[in-house]
């Protein structure tokens, strides 16, 4: 879903077998570990290019196999 212009993360639940979530080069601004719900097996996150300020320290709590994560901007 990269480069789409979104400015939030739709739901992704449903993706229960995504490893690899690119939403780079977007407008969001938030994201919390609710958008990631159900991405037990998401491995890497690349958000680069958003307009993401903050960050909650939980972010990736619902995703305990991530090992790589990208947020240049």
């Amino acid at each position: 879903i990269r480069n789409n212009r979104l400015t939030y993360l739709p739901k992704l639940s449903y993706m229960s077998e995504l490893v690899f979530l690119d939403i780079s080069y977007n407008h969001i601004s938030t994201i919390s570990s609710h958008d990631f719900s159900g991405l037990y097996k998401m491995e890497s996150l690349c958000a680069n290019n958003n307009k993401l300020t903050i960050l909650p320290p939980n972010l990736l709590s619902e995703c305990p196999g991530v090992r790589h994560v990208l947020l240049q901007n």
